[in-house]
């Protein structure tokens, strides 16, 4: 819900059993009213039933807003909006596997999503500035899937296989959809996880694809994403410690992005920080033109000095 837009329908809080109408139909969220809600984290709002539609209609306006190459909003204002459709779009899909539309949806959205940050790469700077304070699994998704974009766009890929882009790109969005089943820390680094917790962490991937290997509209490589996404070239990852010729292209790309956002949205590093450490800590477990590609990327969108 964007505080400058005025809503087409009445949005409700939950009080106990009870909804509570918070914002009528023609007013907006802008100034106090945001910050309250900001403030107490409130984690939903509702609407009836019958205003589904007007909702739908409002949140697609917004979408196309956002996306517009010719929109005179601001880039932050609009990247606000496609993270949270992003991040939103991540959860169903993680929530109900099972749902082709979701999946669908996903899919469409990442091609605009690919094009969005190959026209405006300023994009990655605002989305690892964004605090990731809850720890989101959807809000990492959204920063690697973006990253790896970049990376993509960088190795001539995103020009040569648009469709492989798009896989990399959705699965990139759900990788950690193993963490669905789990209630651990993610963010704690691995080498301070308590020994129960550490298990449960080393088997996330093996854990995201049991449900949805199975899946018909799922493509092997955004399955091959989710189970391989900590999977290094030097036979050091998990959870199959595979080498280098084992590893899904795709999964190269999507683990280089996600090693470079651990340090950003879990370890709370500051962007330049993040790349250093990684460039110290992480050189073998990465191909070459990858990393490299990533620090292009990252310079380029002036995300790092």
């Amino acid at each position: 819900l964007r505080g400058d837009k005025k809503i087409p329908f009445n949005a409700y809080v939950k009080v106990g059993s009870r909804h509570v109408l918070y914002c009528r139909t023609g007013d907006s969220f802008e100034g106090e009213r945001l910050e309250r809600l900001k403030t107490k984290k409130i984690p939903r709002l509702y609407i009836l039933e019958r205003d589904e539609s007007k909702y739908q209609d409002y949140i697609r306006k917004n979408i196309d807003e956002a996306y517009d190459l010719s929109s005179q909003k601001d880039l932050m204002t609009r990247i606000e909006i496609i993270q949270g459709h992003l991040q939103a779009i991540a959860e169903d899909i993680m929530e109900t596997p099972e749902e082709v539309v979701y999946y669908n949806i996903g899919m469409e959205s990442c091609i605009r999503f690919i094009e969005f940050i190959k026209k405006n790469m300023a994009t990655l700077k605002i989305l690892f500035n964004m605090k990731n304070e809850e720890r989101s699994i959807g809000q990492h998704g959204v920063n690697v899937s973006g990253l790896a974009i970049a990376i993509a766009h960088q190795m001539g890929l995103a020009a040569s296989d648009p469709e492989k882009t798009q896989r990399l790109a959705l699965g990139c969005l759900i990788h950690d959809y193993g963490h669905q089943f789990n209630d651990i820390d993610v963010g704690k680094p691995r080498d301070q996880m308590p020994k129960e917790d550490l298990s449960i962490y080393l088997s996330h991937p093996s854990e995201g694809i049991k449900t949805i290997r199975n899946i018909n509209h799922f493509h092997s490589s955004i399955v091959n994403i989710i189970l391989e996404h900590h999977e290094y070239i030097d036979g050091s990852g998990f959870p199959q410690a595979y080498s280098e010729r084992q590893i899904d292209p795709l999964t190269l790309i999507a683990s280089t992005a996600n090693s470079y956002d651990r340090y950003v949205s879990f370890e709370g590093l500051e962007p330049t920080k993040a790349l250093k450490t990684m460039l110290i800590h992480c050189m073998g477990l990465h191909p070459l033109d990858a990393m490299k590609s990533m620090q292009t990327a990252l310079k380029i969108s002036g995300t790092v000095d």
